[in-house]
């Protein structure tokens, strides 16, 4: 059973709802817990979502726009979203005041702050054309 797995989508966002399938399968497979599951789902799917959304211009189709990749190591999983989009470092972003009414808040931002909070580690480069975030989400009973 492999203990890896790699997706590739195509720049539309009709592929969003094909991440929160694999890794449900994969961690059903594996039998990892489900919290971490769903976190790493909402941290991958609002990346790409992002990637999608703003990285491309209008009406350019690409088979290979966006790559995830989930690697299983001991008590932790590690995954990557790769996307050829334009140069965006989500973890620029500025945290949002989440003190203030939610009519009160700056529109944008609430998806990389979840992204921040659910994983253990994330880091952000640019390299060979690619935003390439890397991440790590330890794997503790819940």
């Amino acid at each position: 059973m492999t203990q890896a797995l790699t997706l590739t989508l195509r720049n539309t966002l009709d592929e969003i709802p094909r991440i929160g399938q694999a890794v449900e399968g994969f961690f059903d497979r594996h039998r990892l817990p489900q919290r971490a599951c769903m976190h790493l789902t909402v941290a991958l799917d609002e990346l790409a979502t992002n990637a999608i959304s703003y990285g491309f211009e209008p009406g350019t189709d690409r088979p290979d726009a966006v790559r995830v990749t989930l690697e299983l190591r001991e008590s932790e999983i590690l995954a990557m979203i790769e996307d050829c989009g334009k140069p965006f470092d989500p973890l620029s972003v500025p945290e949002p005041d989440t003190t203030l009414a939610v009519d009160e808040r700056a529109i944008g931002g609430l998806g990389v702050h979840f992204v921040r909070e659910f994983m253990d580690e994330v880091t952000y480069e640019r390299m060979d054309g690619l935003n390439r975030i890397r991440m790590r989400k330890r794997l503790a009973d819940d």
